[in-house]
């Protein structure tokens, strides 16, 4: 069987916790992912990126294959930006993973 191809993929992580982010870095390097990676520590941001407004108004970045969302973090928590994302049509066809 040939190994998945990851070139095209858009992986984003939402999480505040550095130990966690590097748990997540670490496996994607262990499985040679060799798509694009974003990482956010907050919900704000990653909201902002995501409707391609405030510092991320002029962003050319992809739209994200997958997310992985973290349900504990301060200010809006994960449960609040999911529901923001399928509230505003922001995400409707893309995964998302909670993690805690």
């Amino acid at each position: 069987m040939d190994d998945f191809n990851t070139k095209d993929l858009c992986l984003v992580h939402v999480e505040d916790d550095d130990l966690d982010k590097n748990l997540m870095t670490r496996a994607l390097e262990e499985m040679r992912y060799e798509g694009r990676y974003f990482h956010f520590h907050n919900g704000s941001d990653f909201v902002d990126w995501l409707r391609r407004t405030g510092k991320y108004e002029h962003s050319t970045d992809p739209s994200p294959s997958i997310i992985f969302l973290d349900i504990g973090l301060p200010g809006l928590s994960g449960k609040d930006i999911l529901s923001k994302m399928r509230q505003e049509q922001l995400v409707v066809h893309i995964p998302v993973i909670l993690l805690s």
